[in-house]
C-alpha cells in the first residue's frame, strides 16, 4: 500500500527524500514491487553524483535491506560516484554497513577498488567498538575476496585490544573469520583470546562455548596449563543441551587440543550425542567417531560408555516421559488456579458494581421520597395561608 503510493512519486525526490523512502519502506517491513524497484533503481541513480560517500554507503545498505538487486550499469555509476579513497570520510558505523551490502548484494567489486577500500578501512579499525569490530571481520571473511595482509593484520591488532570487552558472540565471530581468511594473528592475540575465553567461560551458553574452543583449535592454539581443564568443567553441565553441530564440533576441538577430560564427561558427551544421532550429518558422524577413541580414557572405553547408553536409553526415555508429564500437570494446574483466581476477582468486580448500583438506588429512593415530603409540605402550607385570607365578600 505505501509502495503504492510512493512509486508515482519517486522520479520527482530529492536524494534525502528517497532515503527517507527507503528507510520508511524498510522500517514497515514492506515487500517492493519489480515495478517499484526499477523507478527506485532509476530516480536514485541520477542522483548518485551528487551524493556523499556517507548517503552512497546508506543508498547501498538500504537496496540490501528492501532486497533489490542492482543492475550492472547501476553498479557501474555507484563505484564511478564512490572511489574507495573517498571512504576516508566515513564514520565507524558505516563500514560493516558497506562491507555487509557488499555480501548481501553479492557485489564483487573490481579488485583496485578493494585494495584502496581496504586501505581506508584500515585506519578506522582501531576505534571501532568491539561489535563493529566484529561485523566487519565476518563481513570482510563473508566476502569472499581476500583482504590484503596489511588488513588483516590491522584487524587482528585492532580486535586484541577489545577481545576483553566482545561477549561470547563476537569473540567467537572474530575468531571464526580470522579463521575464515586464513589470518596468523600470533601467540599475543592468543593469549588475549584464551584469557577472555576463560572470563567467558563463565556465563556464556554451551554452544557459545562450543563455537570459542572449536576457534581456538582451528588458530592452532596451544592451552596453557589448567584451560581445558576450565572447558571441560564449564561444559560438562551443558553437554545435554548442544545440537549435534555444537557436539561435533566441540569433541573435534577437544581432540585437536589433546584434551584428556575425566571418565565422566565423556560418559555425559556420549549421553548427549547418542539419543540424536539420527540428526547428524555424515561429516558431524564423522568428526564424533574419529574424536571419542582419541577422547576416552583407554583402548575400548568409548565402545563400553556406548554399550551402557544403549541399555540406559530406555530408562531415559520413561524418566524423560515422567518429567515432561510432571511437568504438564503443573503447567495445567497453574492455569486452572490462574483462571479460578481471575473467577474470584471477576466476582469481587461484580459484587462492587451491585452493590454501587444499590446504593445509588436507596440514594435515588430518599430522594424522591425527600422531594415529594416537600412538594405535600408546600401544598398544606399554601392550603392554611387561602384559608387564613380575609374574604371581601364578608367585610
Amino acid at each position: 500500500m505505501l509502495g503504492a503510493r510512493l512509486a508515482p512519486e519517486l522520479s520527482s525526490m530529492t536524494a534525502m527524500q528517497l532515503m527517507q523512502a527507503a528507510k520508511a519502506m524498510s522500517g514497515c517491513g514492506a515487500t517492493v514491487s519489480e515495478s517499484w524497484s526499477d523507478a527506485f533503481l532509476a530516480s536514485t541513480r541520477q542522483h548518485l553524483p551528487s551524493m556523499n560517500p556517507q548517503a552512497l554507503v546508506q543508498l547501498l545498505s538500504a537496496l540490501h535491506s528492501l532486497d533489490i538487486s542492482p543492475t550492472e550499469s547501476w553498479l557501474r555509476s555507484f563505484f564511478i560516484a564512490c572511489p574507495a579513497r573517498g571512504l576516508l570520510e566515513l564514520r565507524l558505523s558505516h563500514w560493516p554497513q558497506l562491507l555487509g551490502a557488499l555480501v548481501g548484494l553479492k557485489v564483487r567489486p573490481e579488485g583496485s577498488w578493494l585494495r584502496d577500500m581496504y586501505a581506508a578501512c584500515a585506519s578506522a579499525l582501531s576505534q571501532m567498538s568491539p561489535q563493529q569490530v566484529s561485523d566487519t571481520a565476518v563481513a570482510a571473511a563473508a566476502l569472499g575476496m581476500s583482504p590484503p595482509e596489511p588488513w588483516v593484520a590491522a584487524l587482528a591488532a585492532a580486535s586484541m585490544w577489545k577481545l576483553a570487552c566482545c561477549s561470547p558472540t563476537q569473540l567467537a565471530a572474530v575468531a571464526e573469520a580470522l579463521v575464515a581468511l586464513k589470518a596468523h594473528p600470533g601467540p599475543t592475540w592468543l593469549q588475549q583470546y584464551a584469557a577472555a575465553t576463560d572470563a567467558a567461560m563463565l556465563w556464556c551458553t554451551g554452544e557459545e562455548l562450543a563455537r570459542l574452543v572449536a576457534a581456538a583449535a582451528a588458530l592452532q592454539h596451544v592451552p596453557a596449563a589448567g584451560w581445558l581443564q576450565r572447558v571441560e568443567a564449564a561444559s560438562h553441565p551443558q553437554l545435554g543441551a548442544l545440537s549435534p553441530a555444537g557436539l561435533s564440533s566441540l569433541a573435534k576441538a577437544m581432540q585437536q587440543l589433546a584434551a584428556q577430560p575425566s571418565l565422566s564427561w565423556v560418559y555425559a558427551f556420549v549421553s548427549a550425542a547418542y539419543p540424536q544421532l539420527d540428526q547428524f550429518d555424515g561429516g558431524q558422524l564423522t568428526g564424533l567417531f574419529d574424536a571419542l577413541p582419541a577422547l576416552a580414557p583407554g583402548p575400548g572405553s568409548a565402545d563400553l560408555l556406548v554399550q551402557i547408553c544403549c541399555q540406559e536409553l530406555p530408562a531415559r526415555h520413561r524418566e524423560r516421559s515422567r518429567i515432561q508429564q510432571q511437568q504438564k500437570h503443573q503447567q495445567h494446574s497453574a492455569q486452572q488456579q490462574r483462571q479460578q483466581e481471575s473467577g474470584q476477582q471477576h466476582s469481587k468486580r461484580q459484587g462492587k458494581v451491585q452493590n454501587s448500583q444499590r446504593q445509588r438506588g436507596h440514594k435515588q429512593q430518599r430522594s424522591q421520597h425527600t422531594k415529594g415530603k416537600g412538594v405535600k409540605h408546600t401544598d398544606q402550607s399554601e392550603q392554611q395561608r387561602q384559608l387564613q385570607k380575609p374574604s371581601h365578600k364578608s367585610s
